[in-house]
């Protein structure tokens, strides 16, 4: 085909031309601009051109390598396209033609132009700005430009992507990096989740054609960021891939808007009254499920601390072997009431010793829960995403161990140097905790007991309040310094406070109960002194109908006082009918009788039997 007979279809088509010197982009005119050239200007060698402003369209200009990669994901190709065919045979579609609406604005940067005035060369041969190859231009569409409202929007998420490009190239990590350019998206754009999740997808499939990422993968890095409250920025990113912070700015500023001042505070006002629970809501049946009975629950996230060599990381193994096989019925005596999947990050621990843990214990034929040792992403690192991939590569996850809690612990502080103890802890524990309820895991992390004597042997455990607040239960291991002895107790919110002694077995390199029950102990005081007091009239003097004055005179409490009150109404509470009536109605009036036999309580009014198990 001829410039002239390109040129008269151009003509046809109602597009300005312009007649360009053979091989090149120029023309003599001055005024080529201003002119309306006619067929008869037209020399069958010419390079030829369309006139934009003339024309009124608008001309998205790929000059570089991703750039062209980026348009061909995100600009329609169902609209006036052309490109270049170079001697070799490539050909590249890099410039993508569209109606103007509106008033638009040019743009313009050094990896693609959005160009309304000028001329771009149509027919004919040229070079490439960069190598200097010669090639052709070449019609990959002809049809007519379509008419397209945010242009300039895709225009910009090219030229971010563009310029992001070359620095990721080599750097696939979607935990790390794709974590940081999602958080820009979250929190300068108006994304919404569909929107940030096809950038990601669209972004790591050009970056990295051959990498091996789920599109659930996506989604994780979607909901973290929207479970922080503050994600990472365009500095972070920076940071990340060793760029100056200002040029990130201006990327992103790009396809959003970044304050000049950025604040970690984000005002959110909620109607306290329209998201109130209802009356339904609270009527609702809700039947608390047990993992293994009266010992752990089902999901939540709980604590188990100890002093160094008391055997916390056995007992945590232990544990981990025990719900992975089904045919283990019991774990400490307490009944596995759910089996399943297990993922246990021994952090301190490498394979070798591993393996020996497991060749001690004697579990080496048994199925193998999923035993991590090397180093761990930390929270907010890509623990959670970590965690909820395994959920997925999984067919029934239950149980997650995590020994130490340290070891996930990043030693930065979550919001500046002005947070304290326990706001880190209490910010990294709730991220673990929402992982936990999400999935309906229960996660347990190993931890250490201070060396310092406490008045409330809780506040033994190594750090912040933190731990206490947060965890849906504590537990502890405290061995005896010298022997084999040890004590195993716990507290938490859905379950009773108890103890357990234990005694460690060398053979088989783990504990064992050595209480046929175990204590369940009374959380309130008052309830215990009431238990201990009657047992003391039923031992001592075969008293089985007791008044509260009987209890006041074994107490030595003054039948007047504030706590002979309280007494007198706990008793009462105590013969409440109920699943947890503790108290029977005694044999005269205003009598009250034991429902357990007195030597199942022990010297401090605790209970070794459970209530329901009472008749």
């Amino acid at each position: 085909m001829s410039a002239i007979v390109q040129a008269k279809h151009l003509y046809e088509r109602g597009y300005a031309f312009i007649p360009l010197i053979k091989n090149t982009k120029k023309n003599l005119d001055k005024d080529i601009y201003e002119r309306i050239y006619t067929i008869d200007e037209v020399n069958e060698d010419n390079n030829l051109g369309i006139n934009l402003e003339k024309s009124n369209i608008v001309d998205v200009d790929l000059d570089d390598d991703w750039a062209i990669k980026f348009g061909t994901a995100w600009l329609p190709d169902d609209t006036m396209r052309l490109g270049r065919r170079y001697t070799n045979g490539k050909v590249e579609c890099t410039h993508y033609f569209f109606k103007k609406v509106g008033d638009p604005k040019e743009a313009h940067n050094k990896v693609a132009e959005l160009r309304l005035k000028g001329q771009t060369v149509v027919y004919g041969s040229t070079q490439h700005k960069q190598t200097g190859e010669t090639f052709e231009r070449y019609w990959f569409n002809s049809t007519e430009p379509k008419e397209i409202s945010n242009l300039r929007e895709i225009f910009f998420k090219i030229s971010f992507a563009s310029f992001l490009a070359p620095h990721i190239n080599k750097r696939f990590q979607l935990d790390h990096v794709g974590l940081k350019i999602d958080g820009c998206l979250k929190r300068y754009t108006n994304y919404s989740d569909d929107e940030r999740e096809k950038f990601l997808t669209d972004f790591y499939s050009v970056v990295s054609p051959s990498n091996k990422i789920k599109p659930q993968d996506y989604k994780r890095q979607i909901k973290s960021n929207n479970n922080e409250t503050k994600v990472a920025g365009f500095k972070s990113l920076a940071e990340t891939l060793e760029l100056e912070p200002k040029e990130v700015k201006k990327w992103c500023n790009w396809i959003g808007q970044v304050p000049e001042k950025e604040t970690n505070i984000k005002k959110t006002i909620i109607s306290f009254a329209s998201k109130a629970l209802t009356g339904e809501q609270l009527k609702k049946r809700v039947v608390r499920k047990d993992l293994i009975e009266d010992l752990f629950p089902d999901h939540g996230l709980l604590i188990i601390a100890g002093r160094p060599k008391s055997m916390k990381s056995f007992c945590a193994l232990d544990l981990a072997y025990s719900v992975q096989n089904k045919f283990i019925e019991t774990f400490y005596g307490k009944k596995i009431l759910e089996h399943g999947d297990v993922l246990g990050l021994f952090l301190e621990d490498d394979a070798d010793s591993m393996a020996l843990r497991i060749q001690g214990m004697n579990f080496i034929d048994l199925d193998k829960p999923t035993t991590f040792v090397e180093d761990c992403p930390q929270i907010t690192r890509g623990l959670e995403e970590s965690i909820e991939m395994w959920c997925d590569e999984v067919s029934n996850p239950k149980l997650v161990i995590i020994d130490t809690f340290q070891k996930i612990k990043p030693l930065y502080t979550k919001g500046g140097q002005n947070a304290n103890a326990y706001e880190i802890d209490y910010h990294y524990l709730s991220i673990l905790k929402r992982v936990a309820d999400k999935h309906k895991l229960l996660i347990i992390y190993i931890h250490h007991l201070k060396q310092a004597k406490v008045d409330y042997k809780w506040d033994r455990i190594m750090g912040s309040t933190g731990h206490q607040g947060v965890t849906d239960g504590m537990y502890m291991i405290d061995r005896d310094e010298l022997g084999s002895n040890a004590t195993f107790m716990g507290r938490g919110r859905n379950i009773r406070d108890f103890q357990y002694q234990l005694i460690w077995n060398d053979e088989n390199l783990r504990y064992e109960n050595t209480m046929a029950a175990p204590t369940i102990v009374v959380g309130n005081e008052t309830k215990r002194e009431v238990f201990k007091a009657m047992k003391i009239l039923k031992e001592k003097y075969n008293k089985d109908s007791v008044k509260p004055a009987d209890v006041y005179e074994i107490l030595a409490v003054d039948p007047k006082s504030l706590e002979a009150r309280n007494i007198q109404k706990n008793m009462q509470r105590m013969r409440a009918p109920g699943d947890d009536q503790e108290l029977s109605l005694g044999a005269g009036f205003g009598t009250y009788s034991l429902k357990v036999a007195s030597e199942h309580i022990d010297e401090e009014g605790n209970l070794i039997k459970r209530f329901d198990n009472i008749v």
